[in-house]
């Protein structure tokens, strides 16, 4: 019998798929909302912007109806005095002026517990709610004194009281329930969302949600609705089938190494992931979202077949002066420039035992000690050594300008071949592991974009014998104007992974796994959404990217009003809110991108606990797969191994 574990949660990072992999909860979209958990307070604030002009002028609702309303739409406990107001400029998930009000409650220069309310600016609706209670006397109930039908039951009636509108609106999202565990210990919540839906189809960029804890108590409230939309005819659209086969005809798996770093086991595991785009649900084409055209293709073509040269051995020891001169070799120093700052560092890696060593260096090209002391502007540099392979691992400099103006001079292309050509330079021993991350499907970064990051920039992805190499990438800055480098940073972990790629399951099965733990969904969509979960695989860099780049450019105004809610097939996660997963590609079985321990997306039956002295014990191990089962059973009377 297993430890009682439980199992945290993962985010996998764009850098290795861009967007998550066929994986659960941190991976999840607005759709699906946590089940009971344990928690200090219900986090719910979103960022915001402050107010501006255009804002402030679109409020009709003053700050003294806002507190008016505020104190209609929620009760106000006896104590709590209103501490600030702030009138918001909406967040990513509220378009408008928002009114924020907070209330605390306080004894001498004790807090004992504070309470936010935001009102719409506009409808005077109350769009957000939260309170914590922080009096120490106060002691949460454990065992909760209402489970989750019982929150259920507080939602509904809170909802009917404070925005009934809404609550006829919307359908109750079940994926936290269905996914819910008992919980262990602590302050339970219990989250329960209400996704909006019109003719039938759910919108899940409107939704409400409400959060009661184990008392309880409505702690939190939260409402992103969207008014005057009008929905497209559901007419015409494809069966979930064809819309099936549209989204696998894009589907293409690919492989990467993730490192389980809270496992006993360390290394590198062979995972697939998927990338996958919503369609148009009329067409069947990819949706595009604001009218970005993705990549679904992007380039996997190293810059060399063969290395230019080796890969450096760890076996030197370089002294100050000799780091120094490895930097300088590199990149040539401007006149004038001094040595400020030399820094040893060495750190041993947890995963691999080895240990890395450092020279961080800094110059700067003051005209004088004076000039540096009254903060005059200076050349800055920075530059990081390998004291044991001699390689340069960073490199940086800061130029001030002394006005606004930048006149870009170097030609995209040419500053392409200038970044390529110092990777070859500095990693020459890596050169067939690089691959250009392209920018863009039509790989033009606009004029305004150079501008405004003095430069263009290029990232250079690891991959080896075609397996993306955990996070290891290039990054490369060169400078529009003087055609200069500005950045370079080689980020390579520890890790030795294979030369050559593990045996793995061919990639239709591979996708047929992968797409067996989503449902496809009919749903409504506004502006250039995109459901989070989406897009994956290796070229959601290259459409977050150009996304970016035509909104700085003003190609696509992301302030510009879109009236129109569009219908789209999207893969929607079976197992949101379950524990986090990754499909490992030699077993096919899926495992804790934390552990790397098997993982079941199910929640775990067995035939032998039925009426058993400790079955209540039993199953709550088993619903946090705590507990070995073979062949559905886990013998729970059998002998400890080792007993005697």
């Amino acid at each position: 019998m297993k430890l009682l574990k439980t199992i945290g949660t993962f985010t996998l990072a764009t850098a290795l798929f861009g967007s998550p992999l066929a994986m659960a909860d941190e991976a999840v979209p607005e759709p699906a909302m946590p089940a009971a958990t344990s928690a200090a307070a219900p986090a719910i604030a979103v960022p915001v912007k402050p107010a501006d002009e255009k804002t402030l002028a679109e409020a009709k609702i003053t700050k003294e109806q806002a507190i008016e309303l505020a104190g209609k739409a929620v009760s106000i406990p006896e104590g709590f005095t209103l501490q600030n107001v702030n009138l918001y400029g909406g967040s990513y998930m509220q378009q408008g002026p928002v009114w924020n009000l907070n209330y605390v409650k306080k004894q001498g220069d004790q807090y004992l517990g504070n309470l936010s309310v935001q009102i719409h600016g506009i409808t005077g609706k109350m769009v957000g709610y939260s309170t914590y209670n922080s009096d120490p006397s106060y002691k949460p109930s454990f065992p909760p004194k209402v489970d989750y039908q019982g929150a259920k039951d507080v939602a509904a009636k809170w909802l009917a009281k404070v925005n009934p509108e809404a609550l006829e609106q919307t359908k109750y999202n079940d994926a936290g329930e269905r996914a819910a565990k008992p919980p262990l210990r602590g302050s339970v919540q219990y989250e329960l969302r209400y996704d909006r839906v019109v003719n039938g189809i759910p919108f899940p960029q409107n939704f409400v949600s409400v959060v009661v804890n184990g008392d309880g108590e409505v702690v939190g409230y939260n409402a992103n609705w969207t008014d005057g939309l009008t929905f497209d005819d559901p007419k015409g659209v494809l069966d979930a089938d064809a819309a099936l086969g549209k989204l696998h005809e894009q589907a293409e798996p690919t492989l990467a190494y993730i490192t389980p770093y809270s496992g006993k086991n360390k290394k590198p595991i062979l995972v697939y992931g998927m990338g996958v785009y919503p369609i148009d649900a009329k067409t069947g084409a990819v949706y595009t979202g604001g009218g970005i055209e993705p990549d679904l293709k992007p380039n996997l073509t190293p810059l060399t077949d063969k290395p230019l040269g080796s890969i450096p051995s760890a076996t030197l020891s370089l002294s100050k002066d000799e780091a120094i001169a490895k930097a300088t070799q590199a990149f040539p120093l401007p006149d004038g420039a001094k040595l400020q700052d030399a820094s040893f560092y060495e750190n041993v890696d947890d995963a691999t035992g080895k240990t890395f060593s450092t020279w961080n260096l800094r110059w700067s090209t003051a005209k004088s000690d004076m000039d540096a002391k009254m903060g005059l502007p200076t050349t800055e540099i920075y530059a990081g050594v390998n004291a044991k392979t001699g390689e340069i691992t960073n490199f940086s400099q800061y130029v001030p300008t002394q006005n606004n103006s930048y006149d870009v001079k170097v030609k995209q292309d040419e500053a392409k071949t200038k970044a390529i050509e110092l990777v070859k330079k500095m990693l020459p021993g890596y050169t067939n592991q690089l691959v250009l991350q392209t920018i863009a499907a039509d790989n033009v970064i606009p004029l305004e974009i150079v501008k405004r990051d003095r430069g263009y920039n290029f990232t250079f992805a690891r991959y080896i014998d075609g397996v993306r190499a955990g996070y290891d990438s290039v990054n490369v800055t060169i400078d529009g104007e003087t055609g200069a480098v500005r950045n370079y940073s080689a980020n390579f972990s520890q890790q030795d992974y294979p030369a050559q790629k593990p045996q793995a399951i061919d990639s239709v099965k591979a996708e047929d796994l992968l797409f067996s733990t989503y449902d496809v969904q009919l749903q409504y969509v506004n502006k250039g959404y995109m459901p989070p979960f989406m897009p994956m695989g290796p070229f959601s860099d290259d459409y977050y990217r150009k996304l970016n780049l035509r909104a700085a450019s003003g190609e696509v105004d992301n302030d510009k009003t879109d009236t129109t809610a569009h219908l789209i097939y999207a893969l929607v996660p079976k197992y949101a809110n379950g524990p986090q997963y990754v499909l490992n590609a030699e077993t096919g079985g899926w495992i804790s991108p934390e552990s790397g321990d098997p993982v079941s997306l199910e929640k775990v039956k067995v035939t032998d606990i039925e009426g058993h002295w400790a079955q209540q014990d039993l199953q709550l191990m088993l619903d946090y797969q705590a507990l070995d089962v073979k062949d559905g059973k886990v013998n729970p009377d059998a002998p400890s191994p080792g007993a005697s």
